[in-house]
């Protein structure tokens, strides 16, 4: 074969790996345009969000209980575990009474 033959072989699998690789990039650029519009109307909705935020300032930091009085800490979460405890129970009793009712509404 000659020098044509394998320039010509070589030319069509060029022209053709540039084909490829231009429909890709033309998918790839379509995907992205796409992006952007959603990203822009997502930036329209965090603006009010991102305005609240920094209306609401920094979150309240717990003060250390290091240097308190350690009886006073362990009352505390005492108080604090019997608190929740309660929690739990009410609403024991808040589900409990809500498939009652539920049961007898059956036909």
């Amino acid at each position: 074969m000659g020098f044509w033959v394998w320039f010509l072989i070589w030319a069509v699998l060029v022209i053709g790996a540039l084909y490829v690789f231009a429909s890709i990039g033309l998918s790839l650029l379509r995907k992205v345009k796409a992006l952007e519009v959603e990203a822009s109307k997502m930036q329209t909705l965090l603006e009010p969000l991102l305005a609240e935020l920094t209306i609401a300032g920094t979150a309240n930091v717990p003060q250390t209980t290091i240097s308190d009085d350690p009886e006073a800490s362990i009352l505390r979460v005492q108080t604090l575990k019997r608190e929740k405890i309660q929690r739990k129970r009410l609403r024991a009793n808040r589900l409990v009474k809500d498939l009652k009712s539920k049961r007898w509404e059956k036909p």
